[in-house]
């Protein structure tokens, strides 16, 4: 049984709440959503109503989803009747009925990030979405929170808070890197969970003085490819802090935890076993993960869930490599990952973010290409042929990249990853 932390504090804007107040205000919320005979689909504009929403599914055992507005698009409502789901517009109490569906109290529900195609609903129930159980000390921690509203990283974090004692939050609903690390200082923010990508944009955006103000003692890294060079970056900037990096997702919850400050996980992870946690187990090259967080219809008949994740053993430590069905350039018969050609590009000092992927080239398939970020400081008259002979004795001539779109700002998805660039 899951006991709510009623005591720790969530900072919104102005504004701070405890889970006292969303859990009083909760009662009114389930007045509107108590008549609905299916699982409820609940469309907010706010971290405010989608707490006190949150609250309800969890107070009255219900069967629901938070999906936040600009996640509400015509594929997802498609999805969510599909499923049949009632679905309730938040903001001007409009709802989409429906009924004689199967209700599965105390199931709460997410979306996929859908960056490959259409979202998918994800079903997980409170035991499984708050990871936080597995821990057995948590230390007093005031959690800067970035994520946007209803997706599992967010769900880490609030999960966390409604239920481990000491453990508040700070948020802002606009991501405005500065503000939100000047509300941090004020809020004496020690403890963070970001992407890589996050971090990049904070310190290109953010003077470094402002970045330096917050005490951060815990710095958790998830969501994309953790390397070297944003480790390093990290350990710079917060010498006092701990770094861990988490490997997680939607469907196979958070599974992977490394504090050791290095790229990859240790291949000894692989022999580990725990029948009461996570085990991990690589097939044909993927990732494998059987946890008691993984989300319940992602399952195979012998509970494991298939990340689809490219991984390779290298000195002892397991990199991932990206997704098997997508991180695979075939240049003439050869095999070029974008994740490799990233990573080495991403070592150059004068490079701040890069992304590489398959462009068709006449007679041998594809060629690499990629779009980078070059730092403001950095002279620019030479650049490609300075990071092409940079590339040139750490990866194949065929993973070089052919095609170098230089690019000047760098657009981070609500997801906080980068997924368009201008």
């Amino acid at each position: 049984m899951l006991d709510l932390a009623l005591d720790n504090k969530i900072a919104i804007g102005q504004k701070t709440y405890s889970w006292h107040d969303f859990n009083s205000i909760a009662t009114d919320c389930f007045a509107l959503i108590s008549d609905s005979k299916s699982p409820l689909a609940i469309i907010v504009d706010d971290t405010n109503h989608a707490l006190q929403y949150l609250l309800s599914l969890f107070k009255f055992d219900l069967d629901g989803i938070i999906i936040f507005r600009t996640r509400y698009t015509q594929a997802v409502e498609d999805l969510l009747i599909e499923n049949c789901y009632s679905i309730l517009d938040s903001k001007n109490s409009k709802w989409i009925f429906k009924t004689d569906s199967v209700i599965v109290n105390k199931r709460i529900s997410l979306l996929t990030s859908g960056t490959t195609g259409t979202p998918k609903l994800i079903h997980h129930s409170w035991d499984s979405i708050n990871t936080s159980s597995n821990i057995s000390t948590i230390n007093r921690r005031t959690w800067l929170l970035p994520y946007q509203i209803g997706t599992y990283a967010w769900f880490q974090l609030v999960t966390l808070s409604m239920f481990s004692k000491n453990q508040n939050l700070v948020i802002d609903d606009v991501m405005d890197f500065e503000k939100m690390f000047q509300r941090a200082y004020e809020h004496d923010v020690n403890a963070i969970s970001a992407t890589p990508t996050f971090w990049r944009m904070a310190c290109m955006q953010v003077p470094d003085s402002v970045l330096k103000s917050i005490n951060f003692i815990q710095i958790s890294l998830g969501g994309e490819i953790v390397d070297s060079s944003i480790l390093k970056l990290l350990k710079e900037m917060y010498p006092n802090a701990r770094l861990t990096h988490i490997y997680a997702s939607s469907e196979a919850g958070a599974s992977i935890v490394v504090n050791d400050g290095l790229a990859g996980f240790p291949e000894s992870f692989l022999a580990s076993e725990n029948k009461q946690s996570i085990n991990l187990k690589i097939e044909n090259g993927i990732l494998y993960v059987h946890s008691k967080f993984a989300a319940i219809n992602a399952l195979d008949e012998a509970g494991w869930v298939n990340t689809r994740d490219r991984v390779e053993i290298q000195n002892g430590r397991v990199f991932i490599k990206g997704r098997a069905d997508s991180s695979m350039i075939n240049v003439g018969g050869s095999k070029a990952y974008p994740s490799d050609i990233e990573s080495v590009l991403m070592s150059h000092e004068s490079v701040d973010w890069c992304r590489v992927r398959a462009v068709r080239a006449p007679f041998i398939g594809y060629l690499p290409e990629v779009d980078i970020k070059i730092s403001i400081d950095s002279k620019t008259d030479d650049i490609e042929k300075e990071l092409i002979s940079f590339c040139q004795d750490k990866i194949p001539d065929y993973a070089i990249p052919r095609v170098w779109n230089f690019v000047t700002t760098i657009l981070i998805s609500d997801t906080l990853k980068t997924d368009l660039i201008v």
